[in-house]
């Protein structure tokens, strides 16, 4: 069983090519504070690097299925704690979490499996399986959207939200904690609207769609219970700054732009109104490929 752990709302930066990394936190008014900066080579070269939402980062590389697992302090710190060689993992195009569990998809064989990092960073694998029906295609994106509570801090199930870019379809499941997976509901073809990017990880299941292009975006949220996704709301063109990440904490997110590294943090309140809590100036944050909590 892979209970809740919470942490501190620390958020990890990572930039590829240099093998570089920071930290920082968003305080209670949204004020983001730069915790530690990892200079270049700290961090190994990684495609994906994915956070488990409790203190845990896998890190892997889909060029030679190697990766790694470090831990996430509260004070910003990180530590390596399991690294494993070329050809430990699967070949996999997606990976994404949900409080604890992991879910691996390859595109192009539709294989699947699911997994968890132990206390110790060794990680282990709960189901292996494939995608059949109409979950057996192309998703470019798959994002957690909450999670149930069946007693005081144990979850019993996960939610995943599939999105496909092409033609507009969508998906939702749930993981079970042994690793189980559930396919819940399908969306066909034209349900959702386009978009570029698609945030998710909080605990009430709230979604936020964005086009970079437009500006755009939407809210919406996952029923507690079944496969439902209900739009809150629309905000039309030029609504948002340009980001090129969107990246959810606990209860509120940061926005990112590479191009001119500035940004801004944010909330979105019950009603799906998406409220800006601080503008961080252009300069203010180092190059970035990929930031996770």
């Amino acid at each position: 069983m892979v209970s809740l752990k919470k942490k501190g709302d620390v958020v990890l930066f990572y930039w590829a090519s240099k093998g570089r990394g920071a930290t920082g936190k968003i305080d209670s008014d949204g004020t983001f504070r730069t915790q530690k900066v990892f200079g270049d080579n700290s961090f190994g070269l990684w495609t994906h690097v994915v956070s488990s939402q409790q203190g845990r980062v896998l890190f892997y590389n889909r060029e030679n299925r190697g990766g790694a697992t470090g831990r996430v302090d509260a004070d910003g710190g990180f530590a390596t704690l399991k690294v494993f060689p070329h050809g430990s993992f699967g070949q996999w195009t997606d990976i994404t979490c949900n409080q604890g569990v992991f879910l691996f998809y390859n595109d192009d064989t539709f294989a699947a499996a699911t997994g968890a990092i132990r206390d110790d960073g060794e990680f282990v694998t709960l189901r292996t399986f494939s995608f059949g029906g109409s979950f057996r295609r192309k998703w470019n994106w798959i994002v957690p959207a909450g999670f149930v509570f069946d007693i005081p801090n144990e979850i019993t199930l996960r939610k995943l939200v599939f999105l496909n870019r092409q033609d507009r379809s969508g998906a939702v499941a749930v993981v079970d904690s042994d690793g189980t997976f559930h396919a819940t509901k399908f969306y066909p073809p034209a349900s959702f609207g386009i978009f570029t990017h698609v945030t998710g990880g909080w605990e009430s299941g709230e979604l936020l769609y964005y086009n970079e292009q437009t500006c755009a975006g939407a809210t919406a949220r996952t029923a507690t219970t079944g496969g439902e996704i209900e739009t809150l709301k629309v905000f039309g063109d030029n609504s948002f700054g340009k980001w090129t990440n969107i990246t959810a904490t606990a209860d509120k997110m940061l926005f990112y732009s590479r191009s001119k590294l500035g940004g801004a943090t944010g909330e979105i309140e019950g009603d799906g109104t998406v409220r800006t809590l601080k503008v961080i100036p252009d300069g203010s944050f180092g190059k970035w490929s990929h930031i996770v909590r």
